[in-house]
This record gives C-alpha cells, sequence and structure tokens, in this order.
C-alpha cells in the first residue's frame, strides 16, 4: 500500500484522478443521503384542518383586518359533497388584495397544502382555496369595500446618533428606500456628508457644537453667538427644521429667547427635543414601539427620535406597523401635518 502511495505521488497525472474521482464518490454520497435523511427545512409539516384554518386567519389578521369585515359561512364541494368554511373578507381601499394573498401563500410555503388563487374581476374581486391531500379545506373571497378602512397613524422618524454618527449604519440608511429624517450636529465637516445624502437632515442645537464656525456658547457676547447662529444658517438653511436641545444649558438661560427670535425672523421651522418621544435601547424597544402605534389616534402624526443601531433592531416591527396600515413619513410632513412646532408632537 505504501509502495502504491509513493508510486502516485511520483505520478501526478494519477493524483489528480484519484483526487477527481474522491469528490464524485463524495458528492454522490451526499446526494444519496440527503434523500435518505432529508434536512429538517425541506420537510413539509402536515397540517389539520384546525390548523389550516388557524394559520390563515392569522394570516390576514397581520395586515389590521377587523372581525366585522370577515363573514363566514358554510361552502360545499360539488365533486365530494364534503363542506368547507368559506371567508368572504371586505378589503379597505388601501390594501392591495395580491399582497394578502402573498402573505398566505408565504405563510403555507412550508406545510403540506395545496393553495389555488383566481382573480374573477381585473383589480378587484379574487378568490383562494386551500387543499390538503387532495380535500378541500377553505376558500376564501376577497373584495374591496370602499366603506371601511383601518386605523392608521402617521410616524416619522428622526434619527441621531449621540456624539459621532455611526458610519457603517449611516450608509445602511442613507441607501434604503424608507422615509425619515436624520439629525446632525452642526460642523464643517457635515458639508461634505451631506453631499451624498439621500434623506431629508435636520440640526440639533446644543452645548456639544465643537467646531468653531458653529459653536454656541453660553459665555458669549450677543454679538459672538449671533455671528455662529448666522454662520449655521448660512451653511445649513435648507435643513428640513432645527432641534432645540432643551436639556442643554445654553437653552436653559436667557440666550434661549434670542436664539429662538433668531430662528423665527429666518422664518426657519424649529422644535423642542422634549416634546419629541424618544425609543432608547435600555427600554424594551418592541414593546416600547408597538406601545406607541397602540396608542395612536386614527391619523393622527407622531414624531420618534432613536438612534441608527436602534432603528436597524426594529425594522421588522416597522415592517408589521406598515402592513396593519401605519405610514413612516418624513418627520418635515409630521411637523407640516400638526401645525405647530411648539406644541407635543
Amino acid at each position: 500500500m505504501i509502495q502504491l502511495l509513493i508510486g502516485l505521488i511520483k505520478d501526478k497525472k494519477k493524483i489528480s484522478i484519484v483526487l477527481f474521482s474522491l469528490a464524485v464518490l463524495l458528492l454522490l454520497v451526499n446526494v444519496i443521503l440527503a434523500k435518505i435523511y432529508p434536512l429538517q427545512s425541506d420537510v413539509k409539516k402536515t397540517l389539520s384542518e384546525i390548523e389550516i384554518n388557524k394559520m390563515f386567519n392569522d394570516a390576514i389578521k397581520k395586515f389590521g383586518l377587523n372581525d366585522e369585515w370577515i363573514t363566514l359561512k358554510t361552502g360545499r364541494d360539488k365533486s365530494s359533497n364534503n363542506s368547507f368554511p368559506n371567508y368572504i373578507i371586505s378589503v379597505p381601499a388601501d390594501l392591495p388584495i395580491p399582497v394578502l394573498l402573498s402573505q398566505v401563500f408565504e405563510d403555507f410555503s412550508s406545510t403540506e397544502t395545496t393553495i389555488l388563487s383566481n382573480e374573477i374581476k381585473t383589480g378587484g374581486f379574487s378568490t383562494l382555496e386551500i387543499f390538503s391531500n387532495g380535500k378541500k379545506i377553505l376558500k376564501a373571497d376577497f373584495d374591496y369595500d370602499i366603506s371601511i378602512r383601518r386605523k392608521s397613524g402617521l410616524i416619522g422618524f428622526i434619527i441621531f446618533d449621540e456624539g459621532q454618527f455611526d458610519e457603517d449604519n449611516f450608509k445602511t440608511l442613507n441607501s434604503s428606500a424608507e422615509r425619515f429624517s436624520f439629525l446632525f450636529l452642526p460642523d464643517n465637516e457635515l458639508i461634505k456628508i451631506l453631499n451624498n445624502c439621500n434623506k431629508e437632515f435636520a440640526l440639533i442645537l446644543n452645548d456639544e457644537i465643537t467646531d468653531i464656525d458653529y459653536k454656541l456658547e453660553t459665555g458669549y457676547s450677543t454679538h459672538r453667538l449671533q455671528l455662529s447662529v448666522k454662520a449655521i444658517i448660512n451653511s445649513f438653511g435648507n435643513a428640513a427644521f432645527f432641534m432645540i436641545d432643551d436639556q442643554s444649558s445654553l437653552f436653559n438661560s436667557s440666550r434661549e429667547e434670542m436664539i429662538i427670535d433668531w430662528l423665527e425672523k429666518s422664518k426657519l421651522r424649529f422644535l423642542h427635543k422634549h416634546d419629541i418621544r424618544q425609543l432608547k435601547s435600555e427600554f424594551n424597544l418592541h414593546n416600547e414601539f408597538n406601545d406607541i402605534l397602540k396608542s395612536m389616534s386614527d391619523g393622527e402624526a407622531k414624531l420618534v427620535l432613536i438612534s441608527s443601531f436602534d432603528y436597524l433592531s426594529i425594522t421588522d416591527d416597522i415592517a408589521g406597523g406598515k402592513k396593519i396600515g401605519y405610514k413612516f413619513i418624513n418627520p418635515s410632513e409630521v411637523i407640516r401635518m400638526n401645525q405647530s412646532s411648539v406644541s407635543p408632537l
């Protein structure tokens, strides 16, 4: 055996053939084993009729449909004479029926079921049927009803990282399709960043500004303070709004009224940080965010201040909010809707 190996080593061509043959053999073994022992994720789950009905209801309830919009009747299969639940579902106009159907297909994708859907009327009335082992388990009829609408609110996220903005998070968020506002401290380096910013942006005014051109200090003379404010306005006058940090010493002094007066004279929109709901990772973000949604009145618009890291950690919750009808818009739109920059938002 040793002599054979030595001979093979001397013959590189034979080594290549052996290695290739070995690779083919291992590939065949893997294919055979995969058929004998399939991966758990490849195994389709068998559901009872009760489970199928529950899963179907759970799928459509993800979109905030009221129970009153779902009517349950009994259908009958003409070929087998078997009865089955027939759901009559009224769909609000802002919720596309294909989105509902896609959710049902997605939720049942890992189960031993067959789903058939059919658009009876273009852009309207559609049906869906679910089968298991060749038996029709349920049927659902979807149609739009312009007289109903889902409760919904509007949220504008303001994304702010204390200190330096996380560069990776900024790139991720800046290239996303979501609507929100970046909040920055005034800085000369910021001008370069804004050249590549695809979102609306806002400026926060406080004691943390380090750039000498824009620095705001309580001890500054009125003239020096006015120069800083003018520099901020000249450089960032196209900001969607300005945020006043009420916790800073500057805005807990007699200087606050002066700075606000300058902003008003320049006809710039501003708001106060203490009037805005803040979400922080020190709390249970998922519960806190969902509590905000539940507490909102129909049509209410609210601003939420959050860090880039925390925002990225609740993207699934945001997607869930969209499904049930909530809209996430630019903060500037929220401010305009509320028509006041000084009342709680």
